[in-house]
């Protein structure tokens, strides 16, 4: 028979050793990752995809310093841009399977939207 006690905080975390704790930080990071959906918490790229006349996304969130990827699964070229006071872009026509490479370096919110389809937009915020 198994006898289940209660577990104390405080027990715990004299028993864990340094390398364990570590495991579950690491863990526990992946976890809060998979909540967090759209978000790049460093400098990597995330993919964006354009279909319908719509981005997948609504709005994501990414490192300074990352990419997002504009990918043109749609039947239509389309045209991205931002305009702020800290970050501008504005991209040539991006054909049927194009895909656009955009760095954001430095932190804000931005909205993205498309010049040929006024009512696609995306919100980056970048951390």
């Amino acid at each position: 028979m198994i006898r289940l006690r209660e577990i104390r905080p405080d027990r715990l975390m004299r028993r864990l050793s340094p390398a364990a704790w570590t495991r579950v930080v690491g863990v526990l990071a992946v976890v809060a990752g998979w909540q967090l959906g759209g978000v790049v918490l460093a400098a990597e790229s995330k993919a964006v995809v354009q279909k319908n006349r719509a981005f997948n996304f609504k709005r994501i969130t990414i490192a300074a310093g990352g990419v997002v990827q504009f990918v043109n699964d749609d039947e239509f070229i389309h045209q991205v841009y931002t305009q702020s006071p800290d970050f501008n872009f504005d991209t040539a026509e991006s054909p049927p399977g194009n895909t656009l490479n955009i760095t954001f370096p430095v932190k804000g919110t931005f909205e993205v939207h498309c010049h040929i389809h006024p009512k696609m937009q995306l919100i980056v915020n970048v951390i």
